[in-house]
Formats: structure tokens, C-alpha cells, sequence
């Protein structure tokens, strides 16, 4: 707490090819200034290069893996439209990845997701994590793959927040702006 302003594109932008959590807390995971501080890097073109993929994930309680899993290969075809396979190239996005997604058996798609996490670097935001527990399950499906990954988790409590980072100085609050802002 005593530095709450740290600058989260630094800390994704470190150059340390390890596998970083950065967790960001704030009273409310619903606070406009905390999304939009997490936003704001999130669509930031510099920040983007650094990765071959992103998503965003707010979840779901309680904890649906199957669920997280489906949502996160939803948006790895979405943010790179040119892995979609030809038959599902439609004239939008969105119901190209649909269809696809609606093909894939449950196991096709633990499968390009192992190979995205694996083979890429990635940044993922994680919106509103509630326990440990959740935690615990989420932090074993992304690999130290040694380059450069980076997952940003919001939550509500500071006690969840210091249990996923590696670093004190990854912890910062966002404090909840005056209404006028």
C-alpha cells in the first residue's frame, strides 16, 4: 500500500521471460476505475505486440474449468482470425469462431489451448477472482513457458491479491475515483 500507483504497463513490459502475475485489488471488481486501468493496458497497441495472443476472462462462480478453458480459445481465435480453419471463414469473426467452437469436441479444444500456452507468449486478464481455491485451479493451466507471459488478476480483497503475486510491488490497489472524474 504504500505504493499504490505502480504503472502495470512496466510491470507487463519488465523484459523478465519468466511467467509474471501481477494482481490489481480495489474495493469493488466492479469499480470503473480499476476495469479501465486494466482496459487501458489490455488494448494498449505497445503492450499488445509483446504477446502472440490475449484474453480477457471475468469469472464465473463458482469456477466452471471447462467453461474458462472454452472462453479463453474463443478469444485466441477472435484476437488471431487467421487460424481459423477455411470452412469457418465467414464474413464476420464472431460467428466464424462460433461455428467452429460449436464443432470442436471438448478435448480439441484443451488441445489448442495447451498448444497456445505452451508455444506463445500471453497475456491474460482474470476479472474478479473471489478465493485461493480459484486460484489454485486457474494457476496450473498457464505454464512458465520462458517467454515473457504475463496474467493480470482483479479482485476485490487484498488478502486474495498478495496470495497470487510473486512480488509485494505487483500488489497495487486502485483507488476508487471521485465521481466527477
Amino acid at each position: 500500500q504504500e505504493n499504490p500507483k505502480v504503472d502495470l504497463c512496466s510491470l507487463i513490459r519488465d523484459g523478465d521471460e519468466d511467467l509474471r502475475v501481477i494482481t490489481v485489488w480495489g474495493e469493488s471488481s466492479d469499480d470503473i476505475g480499476m476495469i479501465s486501468a486494466i482496459q487501458e493496458i489490455y488494448d494498449s497497441t505497445i503492450v499488445n505486440c509483446s504477446f502472440g495472443f490475449r484474453a480477457w476472462v471475468t469469472l464465473v462462480h463458482p469456477f466452471d474449468p471447462k467453461e474458462f478453458i472454452r472462453n479463453l480459445v474463443r478469444q485466441f481465435y477472435e484476437n488471431c482470425p487467421e487460424k481459423l480453419e477455411e470452412n469457418h471463414k465467414r464474413k464476420t469473426i464472431g460467428a466464424s469462431v462460433y461455428m467452429m467452437m460449436e464443432s470442436m469436441t471438448q478435448r480439441e479444444i484443451t488441445e489448442v489451448f495447451d498448444t497456445h500456452v505452451s508455444e506463445n507468449s500471453y497475456l491474460i486478464v482474470i476479472d474478479d477472482l473471489e478465493t485461493v481455491m480459484e486460484w489454485n485451479c486457474i494457476k496450473k493451466y498457464f505454464p512458465n513457458n520462458k517467454k515473457g507471459s504475463r496474467i493480470i488478476v482483479s479482485t476485490r480483497q487484498f488478502k486474495i491479491a498478495s496470495m497470487c503475486a510473486e512480488k509485494p510491488s505487483q500488489v497495487p490497489e486502485l483507488k476508487q475515483l471521485l465521481p466527477s472524474h
